[in-house]
Parts: C-alpha cells; structure tokens; sequence
C-alpha cells in the first residue's frame, strides 16, 4: 500500500537517500530541502532516475513560518523528522546562542511541525 510521505532535511545525505528510495519504492514522497538551491538538482535527480511522479521536491526551512504553514497543506500519511544540525567542538567553546538554535532547529520546530501536522490526519 503506497503511502504519502514529507521528509524534512531530504536535500542532501539520509534524508535524500531515503526520499529517493520510497520513491522508487511507489511511495510518493514529497522531499523537503533546507535551502532552494537544493531544489533544482534533486528534481532533476528525481527526472533521471524515473521517480519524478513519485518524488515532488519542495523548499522546506523549519526556522521559517511561511514554509511550516506551506508545510501543514501538504496531504500526508507520515511524516519523517530528518532535519537537523550538530555544532562539534568542546562544550565550553560553544557559544550558547548557538546550542539553543541547535535546539531549535533539531527539537523545538520538528515538534511544531508534528503537532501541526497530526490533528490534519
């Protein structure tokens, strides 16, 4: 049974494997990407491999309140968190303005994103 899936954080690594994947699978994936110049080469990514019925490529930014409402019209059966960032280095070096957008972006909007997205279900 084929399945309408959003991943956030598809422009690039596991994010983008897996949303190539589904696709090829039936699945039809719609792969949101960070930044817009992910945009264009996933889709033509997508066009090579066959899956561009299956693999619908949107601009998809958690920081940013227009792209999360765009995000909540999309008609989804799941939706696959992927989207994140780290900050390395040692603990006291790391401004703390930094932690809390790493927070942000890997916790709090992934978590508005899901509770905006399940009373739609």
């Amino acid at each position: 049974m084929s399945k309408r899936i959003l991943v956030t954080g598809a422009g690039s690594g596991f994010g983008k494997a897996a949303s190539i994947g589904m696709a090829k699978n039936g699945h039809s994936v719609i792969a949101g990407t960070h930044v817009s110049s992910q945009v264009t080469p996933l889709r033509e990514e997508a066009k090579a491999l066959g899956i561009e019925n299956n693999l619908r490529v949107e601009r998809l930014d958690l920081t940013d309140p227009y792209d999360i409402a765009q995000a909540l019209t999309f008609d989804i059966d799941v939706l696959w968190n992927n989207a994140g960032m780290g900050e390395a280095g040692p603990v006291w070096e790391i401004p703390v303005d930094l932690v809390r957008r790493n927070f942000e972006v890997n916790v709090f909007l992934p978590l508005q994103l899901t509770q905006g997205v399940v009373p739609l279900g």
